[in-house]
């Protein structure tokens, strides 16, 4: 059984009545365990609603969401789901709710009503997962956007979820905080918990093994990033630019080198340079 499912999904922020009426039309998405999902496309296009309705913050206007297992409709149950599927969101600082760093990691476990003892245990191994265990007894405030976002993440590890939904959660870092939080965020999917990665910077859509591109509310491309990156097409019908080694790669490609438009990086472009040199 799949650990995300979303049936028929459709939602509305506004009458149903109303013109336009969905921020999301008929979604149908199956997501397997140990998962890594880029979830694209433009503002407006039903990401963050999207993630939002796999957290259970909210529910269908029609059909259904069942995340490992347990239907979101189900109110008796929507605890299960938000306990199974963390979030981490795009502001850092809008996350923190303590002043000292294994203070707000520990928020999470302690409402959950974990033992004392294991919070300490669940703390120290979440921010070592993170690379923040050194940071634990520092002030919030002095660290660094991609620090506070490590912080952010570990806060969700510590309550144990299958499941970590990045809601553009590097949108407001530098390109090194944007680094340090997706190395973390392949390190735990090796390590078993399934990524949803929601995002517009199609840099970032390399690192995980599925792209899903979303256009006004509907899914357009279901596919390996590698497939997304030679479909330029599909990316400007998306809003969305290629990553500059893809378009370079076409460009060479329509310069009468034989190299492969859908290249992941600067290595691979470059090796693929080499060989024909």
């Amino acid at each position: 059984m799949p650990i995300i499912e979303l049936k028929n999904v459709s939602y509305t922020y506004d009458d149903a009545d109303s013109p336009n009426k969905f921020a999301l039309e008929k979604i149908n998405l199956k997501v397997e365990e140990g998962e890594f999902v880029a979830l694209l496309g433009a503002n407006g296009s039903g990401k963050s609603t999207l993630a939002k309705l796999l957290n259970g913050l909210y529910t269908p206007y029609s059909g259904n969401v069942i995340v490992n297992g347990v239907d979101t409709l189900d109110e008796e149950r929507i605890f299960e789901v938000r306990k199974c599927a963390g979030m981490v969101f795009q502001n850092p600082d809008n996350q923190m709710v303590a002043t000292i760093v294994e203070d707000d990691v520990a928020f999470g476990p302690e409402n959950l009503g974990v033992p004392r003892e294991e919070i300490v245990e669940r703390v120290n191994f979440a921010l070592d997962a993170v690379g923040m265990g050194e940071f634990k007894k520092n002030s919030a405030h002095r660290l660094s956007g991609g620090q506070k976002q490590r912080v952010a993440i570990a806060g969700v590890l510590a309550m144990r979820p299958k499941i970590i939904i990045f809601d553009e959660a590097t949108s407001m870092l530098d390109p090194k905080g944007r680094k340090e939080v997706l190395s973390v965020a392949k390190k735990l999917n090796k390590e078993g918990i399934t990524i949803i990665h929601i995002t517009h910077n199609m840099d970032e859509v390399a690192f995980a093994v599925r792209a899903v591109c979303l256009k006004e509310g509907r899914i357009v491309f279901d596919g390996a990033p590698r497939e997304l990156f030679s479909r330029p097409q599909t990316l400007i019908e998306c809003k969305l630019s290629p990553p500059p080694v893809s378009e370079l790669a076409r460009l060479l490609k329509a310069g009468g080198m034989n190299i492969d438009a859908g290249v992941l990086d600067e290595e691979e472009v470059t090796e693929a340079i080499c060989r024909l040199l």
